[in-house]
């Protein structure tokens, strides 16, 4: 009897660790699985490595930039240093209870009148404009086979080693490096306050960290870095989420020009 709870103990401790290991962020790159996480991370902490900015943080996590900012009370161009901690938390506003009891009773509006709120409970966007409500233009970031038709996690398209890959968008280099175990040589470009573009596994990157790049011109070169053949994995976030991609660039996947430099 007292080595079977003996036994349960260890399995319990092993489990626990095996939870904590998994879950809580280090100070090396974060496990591959939480870079493909569709969800915002909103508890913990994360200790800043090497060459790590906020928006490579804030995409790790799937979180806004600027919720992070707030939360941790940074300011453009949010400097770091390494080893800093930084919170996770949301900054989503919470009204305390003492106010709730004097907001004034709103009046009822018939259901066919009631427009439908955008905003969740914890006030972030429920989802985003739909392609046509949106003044970006987008286009195909390189031409090649594509091998996932629908996912929110991004695309693949395969390719040949070297093709050109083009700025989906005008915008900001956040990020270049390959700090983000998964993706390889990694390009982040944010083109307004709601989104942000990024170009995974590159054979070599072509511009740097606070370039401006047009819509078309040549970010990277195709590759196979942390990945088993040559592909692109792109992806569009709105607001630090991952949206589905097809449903922003134009269809059907044109034929791109050769010798782009």
């Amino acid at each position: 009897m007292q080595y079977r709870v003996k036994q349960l103990k260890v399995s319990g401790l092993l489990i626990m660790m095996g939870i904590c290991l998994s879950c809580t962020p280090s100070n090396s790159a974060a496990p591959v699985s939480s870079l493909k996480a569709l969800h915002p991370v909103t508890w913990g902490q994360h200790t800043v490595a090497p060459n790590e900015t906020l928006s490579s943080i804030a995409f790790l996590y799937a979180r806004d930039v600027r919720d992070l900012a707030q939360v941790n009370a940074l300011s453009p161009p949010y400097p770091l240093k390494v080893g800093q901690s930084l919170s996770l938390a949301s900054a989503a506003p919470v009204v305390p209870r003492v106010m709730q009891r004097h907001l004034p009773t709103r009046a009822r509006v018939p259901a066919e009148q009631a427009v439908k709120p955008r905003w969740g409970s914890d006030h972030t966007l429920k989802s985003p404009p739909a392609r046509a409500a949106t003044t970006m233009a987008w286009q195909w970031p390189v031409q090649g086979q594509l091998l996932n038709s629908k996912s929110s996690k991004g695309i693949q398209i395969l390719g040949q080693l070297g093709t050109p890959v083009v700025a989906t968008a005008q915008g900001k280099v956040v990020y270049s490096g390959s700090g983000l175990r998964g993706y390889g040589r990694l390009l982040i470009i944010k083109h307004n306050e709601h989104y942000l573009s990024a170009y995974a596994h590159n054979q070599a990157l072509l511009v740097s960290e606070g370039e401006t790049v047009q819509g078309g011109q040549a970010i990277a070169k195709m590759g196979n870095s942390d990945a088993e053949q040559v592909k692109l994995h792109f992806e569009i976030r709105y607001l630090g989420k991952p949206v589905n991609p097809l449903e922003y660039l134009p269809m059907p996947m044109p034929q791109m020009a050769a010798g782009l430099n």
